[in-house]
């Protein structure tokens, strides 16, 4: 198997013992795997020590992102493809081969990607357009390869030169609307990235960590702030200013309604949303913890 040698994979490990093990099994043909550990409070960096001696772990002391985890990784691959999975992630060897094929081709292209089958979903593609900062899922049919102007992270095969070239992930940015920034700049640096919708990776939505208030709560919170931070940073901070206002009284009022109602679930998705816009407001970034 060519690829075998040609690539390295990192996977980030946050609290993800109780699935990870379904993402290693898809790269077990791959030589050489790193886990980067984001501060896990689980049992999982003991289990992959046990079952996995091949593989390198590096261990981050509190959970940094996802896009400094990945990048600690691809600071020591030498590899010349590096592939990019998520805990709730599965591939399989003749995916990983199927990829590699193409991304050889051309030298221009950065990126890779396999369609995500969703259970309950089907198989979703996600896209934006030519200078949008932000993804969506895809409401047309894709068929061929198809040239696109973003690539998920959950399951990326990446040109190692092109993502050192460009400065790996954007690490201000702690969890979500990483990837639509690393896309972004990769198109801008004159590089192509592709869907294969012939081929499908397994992924199960947000099931990388234990599911909780808290998480959620913090999802959205990431989310908020990540989404107006894109937009200072590749649009203005006039654009980022209006929008992150118009979050703001928007939301708060839904957080308090949803509060006196008693809607958990909903008044943890607009109060977590309400105060990543407003801390974007203030200037504060997201902080690193457990």
């Amino acid at each position: 198997m060519g690829f075998r040698n040609d690539i390295s994979a990192i996977v980030v490990n946050y609290n993800s013992g109780g699935i990870i093990e379904n993402c290693f099994s898809g790269i077990s043909e791959i030589s050489r795997v790193i886990v980067v550990d984001n501060g896990s409070r689980d049992d999982s960096v003991a289990g992959i020590r046990e079952k996995h001696p091949d593989f390198q772990i590096l261990e981050n002391h509190q959970n940094l992102g996802y896009g400094s985890g990945v990048n600690r990784g691809l600071a020591v691959v030498t590899t010349p493809y590096v592939l990019t999975v998520s805990p709730d992630t599965k591939t399989n060897s003749e995916l990983l081969e199927k990829m590699h094929d193409v991304i050889r081709e051309d030298e221009r292209i950065a990126c890779v990607v396999p369609g995500l089958s969703v259970p309950g979903h089907g198989t979703e593609f996600w896209v934006m357009g030519p200078g949008e900062l932000h993804c969506r899922k895809a409401d047309f049919d894709i068929v061929g390869h198809f040239c696109t102007w973003f690539t998920s992270g959950a399951a990326a095969l990446y040109r190692t030169d092109a993502l050192k070239n460009i400065g790996g992930f954007d690490e201000n940015i702690f969890l979500y609307n990483e990837d639509c920034d690393l896309s972004f700049r990769l198109s801008e640096a004159g590089y192509s990235m592709m869907i294969l919708p012939e081929l499908t990776a397994h992924h199960i939505n947000s099931g990388s960590a234990p599911h909780s208030v808290r998480l959620h709560w913090r999802k959205d919170w990431n989310y908020a702030w990540g989404m107006l931070y894109l937009l200072k940073k590749h649009r203005s901070a006039a654009d980022a200013w209006r929008q992150g206002l118009s979050i703001v009284c928007r939301r708060a009022p839904k957080a308090l309604f949803y509060l006196l109602t008693l809607n958990v679930k909903r008044f943890t998705r607009d109060s977590a949303t309400f105060m990543g816009a407003l801390n974007f407001l203030l200037g504060n970034r997201p902080t690193p913890g457990n």
